[in-house]
């Protein structure tokens, strides 16, 4: 059997709900090997925790940079999208100006008297 499968069946009987010592004070008639085995299960409980707890704070932290850089994606399409308006409203005033310049130019292009 393999050292995963052996911890897997090893953690499928441990109780859950229970401190150690009453774990260990209950199996008090069990020879030195067990108890051994029965503190080697804990601690690999106590290291799968820990390691569970690492994952999810890992996992929280990257869910918090994502939702950063989701922000500042918005942020910078606002930003975008705001330059380009303004960028057509000036083009908008500029060949309006063009246009006024134009007629300007034809209006005085025309003699007045003949």
């Amino acid at each position: 059997m393999s050292k995963r499968r052996a911890n897997s069946t090893a953690l499928a009987t441990f109780e859950y709900g229970r401190s150690p010592k009453s774990i260990i004070s209950a199996q008090g008639s069990q020879t030195p090997g067990k108890q051994s085995s029965i503190i080697t299960t804990m601690l690999s409980y106590k290291k799968e925790r820990e390691r569970a707890e690492e994952e999810a704070l890992m996992l929280r932290n990257r869910i918090q940079m994502l939702m950063l850089e989701n922000q500042r994606t918005h942020q910078k399409i606002n930003e975008t999208r705001r330059q380009t308006k303004e960028f057509i409203e000036i083009k908008l005033i500029s060949q309006r100006h063009s246009m006024l310049l134009q007629e300007v130019i034809v209006v005085c292009s025309v003699p007045l008297y003949n």
